[in-house]
């Protein structure tokens, strides 16, 4: 299965909230295993700054958002940086959780983005909230995400 979304209005969170302007999804194929038949497709968003400019060393933290699916029907969704250093969060079971607020348009929500280990430069979406989340990517025409902090 490959997603389809029309243009969005796309942010995500570092130590802030992010904000960009309606950009275009590039859809790239992976192959797994050059000795089998699965492949991996990833719809991924431009690339955008934060809404306010953070301090050094962060001053050029850019995040885009991807969704990805394989020929085995499983598909994940996330948020990646070019940097990384994500604060607060609660481990877990082995992985980072950050409980974040998240807003399609005018609705806000919250979604659970969690990183495997410290130092990866992409938040998961929660395997409870992705079909909430990718659901709404495709109604949207904005979204902006920043951490809740507890």
């Amino acid at each position: 299965m490959i997603f389809s979304f029309k243009g969005l209005v796309i942010s995500a969170c570092f130590c802030s909230s992010l904000t960009a302007v309606a950009g275009s999804w590039n859809v790239t194929l992976q192959q797994n295993d050059p000795m089998a038949t699965n492949e991996s497709y990833y719809a991924t968003s431009d690339s955008f700054p934060p809404i306010k400019i953070l301090s050094f060393p962060y001053t050029d933290a850019r995040s885009w958002i991807g969704v990805g699916c394989n020929t085995d029907n499983q598909y994940w969704a996330f948020i990646g940086f070019n940097k990384a250093n994500f604060i607060g969060g609660e481990w877990k079971m082995s992985t980072k959780n950050h409980l974040t607020k998240i807003k399609y348009d005018d609705q806000i929500s919250q979604v659970n983005l969690f990183e495997s280990s410290d130092g990866q430069n992409f938040l998961n979406v929660g395997a409870t909230d992705k079909d909430t989340f990718i659901k709404g990517l495709k109604s949207s025409n904005s979204v902006i995400t920043g951490v809740v902090v507890k």
